[in-house]
């Protein structure tokens, strides 16, 4: 059976009796005066939900929702009618429209806390570490004041943190190049090769960096806030430059019999430009991973073994960076992922975000065993690399490292709840808006994953003919997106605290993981805040089928 046609025909008290799974007369009967109810308001609530096709497919619906991991497609292609068919436009949409926008200002104060954090963060690692590491040289007197500021503040930040730093930036210029030529095999290659290229050639760019001394990855790790810094910036320009890049353009064709008048066929299709942001995105995911394989080679550099803390979290943003840019280059929403977008969102996806993230992963740099500094282990205390499998394994001796399995296996739980719901997401955007037109191309995902894709996903349709997904894990949870990412966030801290850090040790990791679970939180507020004014009466309806918003069984 066709799905879209399973899909138009389907009622909203139909998906009721399909989830409860009953039918026995006294239930049939319940939900029968539960439709009716229903359908005596509907020529009230279809006023305030329905509008326009543009207002429940606008761009804006992007910039309402702030994860990286579920976005709203822009346009929404109306099915073929009858002679009837109208389509509702013009002022009273526009005036409708902004009525909308100007009630809704979503609350996302976490994107500048985030971003200030990170600065914080950054010079404050920079400082603490870059000296003796993590030994941090007071001045003893007065008289060495001046020599100790010169010598080891002034100094380095001029030599490393100004954008006068051409290594840097001719890095960064060459990352961008990069990202821009990646977005163009992306609209010409095969998907299958969508899956591969990117991390396969990202390699291949850190190994030539390396080579020709743009990326020197021993002395990496005084470069890092001059990586900051020009990331900075180019978040800027990228800023800039989505202000006047996205474009969308609607066009209306209208096909008629003369011999049959009342055939009448009207047909509506939308098409939107690719934003200069885009690349933010796929600067960002890629900046993250090559800060990630950076740390990787300054451990091993330092003290000729990789521990198991930073190979894990080097795994984890192997596996998150490549599930999320090929899963922005395969799936339809990529043309239009980031919409409208304000300054702090471009700036969060393209500079925030792989250095938020990597800040724990340079923490645990120093960190062995037992939460030890590992500049204080002597190298006979460190098994070499050449006893250890591909040099992952090793660890101190003295220290006793454990294999953490626990914060592994949460972390892989969460992974996959995380990665399936979203290709699940995806999947059935493209079932029931792109449903036989050129847009609806597989989505390739590796690891690949059981349940990633629904045969015949159940949904909740609403009057304005659009659909709410409710099947598989988003049955149990509205949002088990972010149950996934929240499970993968506290695997991390777990993972940085697995060999008994305390005090001190235990700040960053858990600053870390307590800003990504308030971004989380403010996430499914947003979301729950825009979606029940869009789809008024069959949200609450839909909230009552899924009753559970961020943990499935708990909240």
């Amino acid at each position: 059976m066709d799905i879209r046609t399973t899909a138009t025909t389907l009622h909203p008290a139909d998906e009721d009796q399909i989830l409860i799974g009953s039918s026995s007369t006294s239930i049939g009967a319940a939900v029968e005066g539960i439709q009716k109810t229903i359908e005596s308001t509907a020529s009230v609530i279809g006023e305030e939900i329905s509008g326009s096709e543009f207002e429940t497919s606008h761009a804006q619906q992007e910039y309402y929702l702030m994860s990286e991991d579920l976005q709203e497609e822009i346009t929404t292609t109306p099915k073929s009618t009858s002679s009837s068919s109208t389509i509702v436009g013009g002022a009273g949409a526009d005036k409708k429209k902004k009525e909308f926008d100007s009630d809704f200002t979503p609350f996302k104060p976490i994107h500048s806390l985030r971003f200030f954090g990170t600065i914080l963060l950054t010079y404050y690692l920079w400082i603490v570490t870059i000296f003796h590491h993590g030994q941090f040289i007071y001045p003893h007197s007065l008289s060495t004041i001046y020599p100790f500021v010169k010598d080891q503040l002034l100094k380095p930040i001029l030599m490393y943190a100004l954008p006068s730093d051409y290594t840097c930036i001719w890095m960064y210029s060459l990352m961008m190049l990069w990202c821009g030529l990646q977005t163009i095999l992306a609209t010409t290659c095969s998907p299958s090769y969508h899956m591969y290229h990117s991390f396969v050639m990202n390699i291949f760019m850190v190994f030539m960096l390396s080579v020709t001394h743009l990326l020197p990855l021993v002395e990496w790790y005084e470069h890092f806030i001059a990586l900051f810094t020009c990331s900075l910036v180019g978040g800027w320009i990228l800023t800039l430059l989505s202000k006047t890049s996205g474009t969308m353009t609607t066009t209306m064709m209208t096909n008629s019999n003369t011999t049959l008048p009342t055939s009448t066929t009207t047909t509506t299709t939308t098409s939107i430009t690719s934003r200069i942001s885009l690349p933010s995105i796929d600067m960002g995911y890629n900046l993250w991973f090559i800060l990630s394989l950076s740390v990787l080679a300054k451990q091993f550099e330092l003290y000729e073994y990789i521990s198991y803390t930073v190979a894990c979290q080097w795994i984890a943003t192997f596996l998150i960076c490549n599930y999320m840019i090929q899963l922005y280059m395969n799936s339809s929403v990529m043309g239009a992922y980031d919409g409208e977008n304000d300054w702090m969102d471009v700036l969060d996806k393209s500079v925030v975000l792989p250095f938020f993230n990597t800040i724990p992963l340079i923490y645990q740099m120093h960190q062995g065993g037992g939460g030890q500094d590992l500049s204080t282990h002597s190298t006979t205390t460190t098994i070499p690399t050449t006893t250890t499998t591909f040099g992952i394994l090793g660890g101190s001796s003295d220290g006793g490292q454990v294999f953490p399995l626990l914060p592994i296996t949460l972390f892989l739980l969460g992974y996959y709840i995380w990665s399936i719901s979203n290709t699940q997401y995806m999947y059935f955007k493209q079932e029931y808006y792109f449903h036989g037109t050129e847009q609806n191309r597989p989505i390739s995902s590796f690891p690949y994953f059981l349940l990633s894709k629904t045969l015949t996903p159940r949904v909740v349709s609403s009057r304005d003919g659009s659909y709410i997904l409710a099947d598989s894990g988003w049955l149990l949870c509205r949002n088990i997106d972010l149950s996934g990412e929240l499970l993968m966030v506290w695997s991390l801290f777990l993972l940085n605290v697995w060999y008994g850090g305390s005090g001190t040790c235990l700040f960053i990791p858990l600053l870390y993981a307590m800003m990504n679970t308030l971004d989380i939180i403010t996430t499914e507020r947003n979301r729950h805040l825009y979606y029940s004014r869009q789809y008024a009466q069959d949200w609450t309806r839909y909230c009552i089928m899924v009753p559970y918003s961020l943990v499935p069984f708990v909240y």
